[in-house]
């Protein structure tokens, strides 16, 4: 984990709990779930797919033009293997 992105984690860390708790209660499965939502959140952070704003250390993930546009590859990509 990179230091520079210790508000991020720790701002998602809690809200990936506080979610597991209000879905699940207390139980593994909420263990569960909060590890694989945290994980969707360092997918987001570390992917590429995003621009990342040093100057907001608890917000640091923008959407950019670039985003969108392997998004829409990813898309495509996506019909033409369903077809």
């Amino acid at each position: 984990m990179n230091q520079k992105y210790l508000p991020y984690y720790i701002s998602r860390g809690v809200l990936s709990g506080a979610f597991g708790i209000l879905v699940f209660g207390f139980t593994l499965k909420a263990v569960i779930f909060s590890l694989v939502v945290f994980g969707v959140f360092l997918l987001y952070l570390h992917s590429g797919w995003f621009q990342i704003d040093q100057q907001s250390p608890w917000f640091p993930v923008r959407r950019d033009e670039r985003a969108q546009q392997v998004q829409r590859k990813a898309l495509i990509a996506a019909i033409l293997i369903g077809v």
